[in-house]
């Protein structure tokens, strides 16, 4: 009995060891099918520029608690320290991702507010003679300290106390004065300073009664300015349309009047000044929504129209062989215009404007009808045409396509034998840059894009038809420029505005040789500066500053 007693009571403990055996072994089984998170400390933080903020990560349903860390703004380590960008970020809100190296597909996230703070300048540009004071006042937004220290950027650019007083030096150019944030060096603004002895004058004129940019203004022979079309961006589609208004400056009241619309919107169009006082008015990008809504692009048009003085009305004409925009039109001694060129699409900032095209056609106001001519060796957008002295004219660099390396290249347009020939190549490619005619008959060439999208270049060079050949100035402009004007003055100078920047200097052909004469009241690009019968320059609108006007005087 003994025996079978001990037998039985072995036989229920190794029951009950089987059975608790067996119970670890589904808690063990349930711990190990439990879902895997990852938690983020701290949930939220917030960062200036440059700073740092430490992340941890914890994971729960593994034993594994290694991750991998990733952030859309700024940077993070393998070990979770956050750091927030330099710049170009102020206000927006980084997003940092931790990741279980065990189940990818299991993540945490945290936010970072990057603080919108900000550091500015007043004045941020000012003209002074050599020796001349100013006094700077930054303001301080978004920062617990709102102190600045000053200085200046470069040796030999005049001296600034810690309250902001600037004193130029002897010499002059273009200096720059600094603030920086006393909380973080990352936050600071800059003040152009130009210091010259003959500081030119640039006021303020009437406003436009619509903001205008890469719009055209022809100097009619009443000495009034017709204003015509121009850009407006649609942020709702973030494309660029055309506008079919259009209005007068009167250089005697200083103030523009609306006057009637175009047929078509418009904007990277041509405008040329005909031989009968009227205006012809040719394709552009137009602006359709849906184009815009999945495509980000323009259609170009072939539609023309004539804007007649006498009447205040624009009449539409023939319409072109095909349909352009960044093209160029130009006034044969003839009476014909002579279109060249272009590109088909817009939407993005001229002279980037989809495929280039290589066709020509001229347009004869005694019939209305444009007529194909000869066609160039290669497809240009954004190129510029100048009417030489001889009656030919030269057409240099411009775009093939909007992907394309700005081109070198050049050609001259013959209008006794319709053909294009090749005119050899500049010192460089170019495209949004400016060509003027000199008194001497010679080319200056300045600015544009080179190979980088939508960064200008200072270089400049002159055509001389008689070598027919392209040579680099003395110096290149002082400032790099691209979508600026170059207006040929009553004294044979030529004045070089905006191209994102307010220094403006002026071009001495006497000294093969570039000077900055003063300050804009405002930055410009894909503006026109239009030469007054009384000698002024009106400069209307563009970029970052649409509906704004001024002269120089």
């Amino acid at each position: 009995m003994r025996t079978s007693w001990i037998k039985a009571l072995s036989i229920g403990l190794m029951f009950f060891a089987a059975l608790f055996a067996t119970g670890c072994g589904s808690s063990s089984m349930s711990s190990s099918m439990a879902p895997v998170a990852v938690a983020i400390t701290p949930a939220t933080a917030t960062a200036l520029r440059g700073q740092t903020q430490q992340f941890a990560a914890m994971v729960s349903g593994n034993s594994n608690s290694a991750v991998t860390w990733k952030t859309d703004i700024g940077t993070i380590d393998s070990a979770g320290l956050y750091t927030a960008p330099l710049s170009g970020e102020d206000g927006a809100t980084a997003t940092v991702t931790a990741t279980s190296v065990a189940s990818p597909s299991s993540s945490g996230v945290a936010r970072v507010v990057l603080t919108l703070a900000s550091v500015t300048i007043a004045p941020n540009a000012f003209a002074l003679v050599p020796g001349g004071n100013e006094t700077f006042t930054a303001t301080v937004v978004g920062l617990p300290n709102t102190q600045v220290t000053w200085t200046v950027q470069g040796a030999g650019g005049g001296t600034i106390t810690s309250t902001g007083s600037y004193t130029a030096p002897s010499a002059a150019g273009i200096y720059l004065v600094v603030a920086t944030s006393a909380e973080d060096a990352n936050y600071s603004s800059v003040a152009e300073v130009l210091v010259t002895t003959t500081p030119a004058l640039f006021s303020l004129t009437g406003s436009p009664n619509k903001a205008h940019e890469w719009h055209t203004a022809t100097l009619l022979t009443n000495g009034q300015v017709l204003v015509a079309g121009g850009g407006q961006e649609e942020e709702e589609y973030s494309c660029e349309a055309g506008m079919n208004s259009a209005e007068l400056y009167d250089p005697a009241s200083g103030l523009f009047t609306l006057t009637a619309s175009m047929e078509d919107q418009r904007y990277a169009h041509s405008s040329t000044l005909l031989q009968n006082g009227k205006v012809l008015v040719t394709g552009g990008f137009s602006y359709d929504q849906k184009a815009c809504l999945n495509l980000e692009t323009s259609p170009a048009l072939t539609s023309a129209e004539v804007y007649d003085p006498t009447s205040g009305s624009f009449t539409p004409t023939g319409s072109m062989q095909q349909a352009r925009g960044t093209h160029t039109a130009t006034l044969l001694l003839n009476g014909k215009v002579l279109v060249v060129g272009g590109g088909s699409t817009g939407g993005n900032f001229p002279p980037y404007a989809g495929t280039g095209l290589a066709t020509a056609e001229l347009y004869d106001p005694s019939t209305g009808a444009f007529t194909p001519t000869g066609s160039m060796s290669t497809p240009r957008e954004g190129p510029t045409a100048t009417l030489l002295a001889n009656g030919k004219v030269l057409i240099a660099g411009g775009l093939t396509d909007d992907t394309a390396v700005p081109l070198a290249s050049a050609e001259i347009y013959d209008p006794a034998t319709g053909a294009f020939t090749n005119a050899g190549k500049m010192t460089t490619g170019r495209a949004g840059h400016t060509a003027t005619l000199l008194p001497s008959g010679k080319v200056l060439i300045t600015g544009g894009l080179s190979d980088v999208p939508l960064v200008g270049i200072s270089a400049a060079e002159i055509y001389d038809p008689e070598s027919a050949s392209f040579v680099a100035t003395q110096q290149p402009m002082e400032i790099a420029r691209y979508a600026h004007t170059a207006t040929l003055l009553q004294n044979g100078t030529v004045l070089m505005v905006g191209g994102g920047n307010s220094v403006v200097e002026v071009y001495l052909p006497s000294g093969d040789s570039f000077s900055p004469v003063g300050l804009t009241n405002f930055d410009r690009a894909g503006h026109t500066a239009t030469l007054l019968k009384d000698g002024r320059v009106v400069i209307i609108g563009g970029y970052f500053s649409p509906d704004t006007a001024e002269l120089y005087q």
